[in-house]
């Protein structure tokens, strides 16, 4: 009688632990997010979005006339919004001053514009694993995006830019 009743705690328990078991994503503290995500209005498709705190380090060198060297880095933490998608941002080629940036979008449950922002190449890494069905894997810094106008956003329309001289 004692092993069935030490067999069956020992069943409860370790089902009990498998059921309570976190995904690396919730160890991690990221947030499953739920943002319509777009890019120039075509909705692109969405495997998964996460919004996590990650670790962010910049560093800066420079050269003097003489040939010296000097330089400096930092580190901090800010949320970043990750997303798989199925399609790449549209790219829009333009003549201008040349530069590269991206412009985000950010609209309201009433299809309203609450802000439009732009973001440095530094502030979005892509990972593209190519296959049969190929693979884009944003992860945005949103270092300069206040909490309070993720929390009141819909909607992300996202589009990259490179501007080029003729």
């Amino acid at each position: 009688m004692k092993k069935y009743t030490f067999i069956t705690l020992a069943f409860l328990f370790l089902s009990t632990s498998w059921l309570t078991a976190q995904s690396i994503l919730e160890q991690a503290g990221g947030v499953i997010t739920n943002f319509i995500l777009s890019s120039d209005s075509i909705v692109l498709p969405i495997e998964k979005q996460v919004l996590i705190r990650r670790a962010v380090s910049e560093h800066y060198f420079d050269r003097n006339l003489d040939g010296g060297m000097g330089g400096f880095g930092y580190g901090y933490q800010s949320l970043h919004l990750e997303f798989i998608s199925t399609r790449p941002l549209v790219l829009h080629k333009r003549l201008g001053e040349k530069k590269e940036l991206y412009l985000f979008k950010f609209f309201d449950d009433n299809q309203q514009l609450i802000a439009q922002i732009e973001f440095q190449p530094e502030q979005i890494k892509l990972h593209k694993y190519p296959a049969a069905s190929p693979k884009y894997v944003y992860s945005i810094n949103l270092k300069d995006i206040p909490i309070i106008l993720l929390d009141q956003t819909k909607e992300i329309n996202m589009a990259k830019y490179e501007l080029r001289m003729k």
